[in-house]
């Protein structure tokens, strides 16, 4: 599941890419959609777990921690 996230999130982060670099891309309303709901997804388990975290740099390194092919504990 986490591998077909990050290509989906690698997708959309190609087009990006693509747009603000002169380009043009068709980006899907239901992909904008889903984009939506993952990045609302993030911020709301990031939001609920920084009161663990004393600085920016410890919610960082939990973070980077918990990225693809880490064990997650988000």
């Amino acid at each position: 599941e986490r591998i077909k996230l990050f290509d989906f999130l690698a997708s959309m982060y190609k087009a990006r890419s693509e747009i603000s670099h002169g380009g043009s891309v068709q980006v899907a309303d239901s992909d904008i959609a889903n984009l939506q709901q993952v990045v609302g997804a993030v911020i709301l388990r990031v939001v609920r777990i920084r009161h663990k975290y004393t600085t920016r740099k410890l919610l960082e390194a939990h973070l980077a921690r918990a990225r693809l092919g880490a064990k997650a504990d988000l």
